[in-house]
């Protein structure tokens, strides 16, 4: 299954960066395609690869495990976690984040987010179910694009800020954001970059699922109205 996984991973790269199957590392490939022209692009990119290999049972990774335990391959367990890992809330964040730093590049950031928060706005790539009080994988990322020059505006204030106004801290939606953003990557790097890194993870997920041999088959709880009550009153 090793030899199966890294093959899925070559071919996924390949197919996102429009380029031949390579052995490259992962990281130059991307610098080298991508961001030719940036000496610090593939410690950076590799630094996001590595912090978003894997990540628990976050939905991508349940559902590619889910999909496994059904018996199917390693191919459609890859394709089951890419599917989940598209929608808004999970890899798209990364996408929604980069529209808020596109924002922010000829704006003063506080009017910015004043006018967001009077709104009743939410700031994507901020907040996260796990990490209350700061994602660790946005403030090493961030760091790290700090030492390399990036903006401290997108670094260090938007962040600052956001949370000041809004209590929620900066997740590594935004971190990558940052990164594409910084690296002058193409549009929605984002998301190709969180697939290519997070594959790794659900093949490494799928193929203990098959070596587990069982379906994952979770109960449900009914919580409705019990039964032979309407949960109405009628009245003459």
């Amino acid at each position: 299954r090793a030899m199966v996984g890294g093959r899925i991973l070559r071919l996924l790269v390949a197919t996102m960066l429009n380029a031949s199957p390579s052995a490259e590392p992962l990281h130059q490939q991307v610098a080298r395609i991508w961001t030719p022209d940036n000496k610090h692009a593939p410690d950076l990119i590799r630094r996001a690869l590595v912090l978003l290999a894997d990540h628990e049972l976050n939905a991508s990774t349940w559902t590619a495990r889910c999909a496994a335990s059904t018996g199917l391959n390693l191919y459609d367990a890859v394709i089951a976690g890419l599917v989940a890992l598209k929608g808004p809330m999970h890899g798209g964040a990364g996408v929604l984040a980069s529209r808020l730093v596109k924002t922010m590049v000829d704006n003063d950031v506080a009017p910015v987010i004043r006018e967001r928060v009077a709104l009743g706005e939410r700031f994507a790539g901020f907040g996260h179910g796990v990490y209350k009080k700061g994602d660790p994988r946005a403030m090493s990322l961030l760091e790290a694009l700090t030492r390399a020059g990036a903006p401290r505006k997108f670094t260090r204030e938007v962040p600052e800020r956001i949370a000041e106004a809004t209590g929620e801290f900066v997740n590594i939606d935004y971190a990558l954001a940052v990164l594409v953003h910084a690296l002058r990557m193409p549009p929605g790097s984002e998301l190709a970059l969180f697939a290519m890194s997070r594959s790794v993870g659900w093949i490494a997920h799928a193929s203990e699922q098959l070596q587990y041999g069982k379906l994952i088959r979770p109960r449900a709880r009914y919580v409705g109205p019990a039964p032979g009550r309407s949960g109405t009153t009628n009245s003459l």
